[in-house]
């Protein structure tokens, strides 16, 4: 059984909700690594501005940043 979008967003949300912001985005490689790629949605989006404000990690509410990401693992 391959993992789905859902199951990749679980693992975001979970490393969001304990603030470990590097293992989240470890997903999102991971995500983007597959050998079908899963693409990010809003909530997989959502949950790394999670991550990220919990740890303090701002950059990733600017615009720019966001854009780069969603757009890079699409």
């Amino acid at each position: 059984m391959k993992p789905d979008r859902v199951v990749f967003n679980a693992l975001i949300a979970a490393c969001a909700q304990s603030g470990a912001v590097d293992r989240a985005f470890d997903v999102l490689a991971e995500m983007a690594a597959e050998t079908q790629p899963i693409d990010p949605d809003h909530v997989t989006i959502g949950a790394l501005l999670k991550a990220c404000t919990k740890a303090g990690q701002v950059w990733f509410l600017s615009f720019p940043a966001t854009l780069f990401i969603v757009l890079y693992y699409k």
